[in-house]
């Protein structure tokens, strides 16, 4: 098992989460919207069901744990991986990874 960070519950960070999750991985989901975060369980469930149906995932439950944060900087801590799924939207970015003092 490795920590893992997921920054942005979009699309594609729903997805990549939910994969490494499914391959036994510690994943950690940043993001600053709650309404993402709080549906983070209930998307990666969707995508399981789905996947099961189509023949995708053959295991039938999901190794590794999720974990939301609304906190980048807890999201990120003892993280070996980071995977950074926010949109390609430069004002997005500058505002996600800004410093705060």
């Amino acid at each position: 098992m490795v920590r893992t960070a997921v920054i942005g519950a979009g699309i594609l960070g729903i997805k990549v989460a939910g994969y490494l999750a499914y391959r036994g991985h510690e994943v950690r989901i940043y993001d600053n919207n709650m309404a993402a975060l709080n549906n983070v369980n209930q998307r990666i469930s969707e995508d399981a069901r789905i996947f099961k149906e189509d023949g995708i995932m053959t295991n039938c439950k999901f190794l590794g744990e999720t974990y939301c944060f609304s906190k980048l900087e807890d999201a990120v801590r003892g993280a070996l991986f980071i995977f950074e799924c926010i949109p390609d939207e430069l004002t997005m970015k500058q505002e996600t990874f800004k410093c705060k003092s």
